[in-house]
């Protein structure tokens, strides 16, 4: 009954489905799942090279974190009622919100930030070394066993991350630096414990919540802290328009590739993103890497695909 459906309209029967429906086997839905899920890479990868250019026009992360949350809450939210999706959380769901939202607002500031200091591949390949910590914090807390293949691909990660920094370091930004190293350590900390809260609610509530806090927060840091700083060339508008359709249109493919096909092929095609970043960067920006460099990111990118194809193992308990 379920494959008939699919068949006749996959992308709705996949938007209205519960929360707890898995995914279908179903051929069309599968490559309709497997195209939602390169083309998310695809659009997230694309925000930072244009948040690079709307900053270089006098806006700040700060402004589009802002802008992008309302658009999302606004967007996804008329979704939801239109589709007859529930709007609200339970207790359990509403704190773990905040604190989704806290780790997710660190994650998003500080990697939009980290291009205003440096080059967007660059930080890029720091943000991205994320899995890897994954892969550390849960060995440290027991939810997995750190094993040599895990050992192995966190060493040849670092000695990339050396490389693709580059000989010159103290021509580096430290800020920036910083602010991806930060954005990444928040990312690794909400993908290894929110999984319990995000499995008991509705994902798109859920995300509308989380945008919904890190709105309010931002702007009451604006408010104390001064106002919106908006793009003054049109070039620098435009980019910041993309960058708000693209985190709407991103998460909206997101979720509908995590009904349609498995999580672990959307979490082996995410690994694209670092590889987009670098490419629209290099076409839009016309940043250019060493030769050594080129070998650092290829070490770092190495080890998160060896990871995600190769490092999985079963939990140590039912829990």
């Amino acid at each position: 009954m379920l494959a008939a459906k699919l068949t006749k309209r996959p992308l709705e029967t996949a938007l209205t489905a519960p929360a707890t429906l898995p995914a279908p086997s179903h051929a069309r839905a599968f490559w309709l799942g497997t195209l939602a899920a390169v083309m998310t890479p695809t659009f997230f990868g694309s925000i930072t090279t244009l948040s690079k250019i709307s900053y270089e026009s006098g806006t700040t992360a700060q402004t589009l974190v802002l802008v992008r949350c309302l658009v999302f809450v606004v967007a996804i939210g008329l979704l939801l009622k239109l589709l007859g999706r529930p709007m609200k959380l339970s207790r359990d769901g509403l704190r773990g919100s905040l604190w989704i939202a806290a780790a997710t607002a660190v994650m998003s500031l500080g990697y939009l930030a980290s291009v205003a200091y440096i080059p967007v591949t660059l930080s890029a390949i720091i943000f991205f070394t994320f899995p890897l910590l994954v892969a550390l914090f849960a060995a440290v807390t027991g939810r997995e066993n750190l094993t040599p293949l895990k050992v192995v691909a966190l060493c040849i990660a670092f000695a990339g991350l050396v490389m693709a920094l580059g000989p010159n370091l103290e021509t580096l930004d430290i800020r920036g630096i910083a602010c991806s190293a930060a954005g990444g350590t928040a990312m690794a900390l909400t993908i290894t414990f929110s999984g319990p809260v995000l499995q008991r609610h509705d994902p798109m509530t859920m995300n509308v919540y989380i945008n919904l806090w890190m709105m309010i927060a931002v702007a009451i840091v604006f408010y104390f802290a001064g106002g919106l700083a908006w793009p003054t060339t049109a070039d620098g508008f435009a980019a910041a328009i993309g960058v708000c359709a693209l985190y709407v249109v991103a998460f909206t493919t997101w979720l509908l590739s995590l009904r349609l096909i498995s999580p672990i092929r959307v979490a082996s095609i995410f690994n694209l993103e670092p590889l987009i970043t670098i490419a629209v960067a290099y076409v839009v920006l016309q940043e250019r890497l060493t030769i050594s460099q080129s070998v650092g990111v290829a070490l770092v990118l190495g080890a998160i695909l060896t990871l995600t194809l190769f490092g999985h193992r079963a939990p140590k308990s039912p829990a």
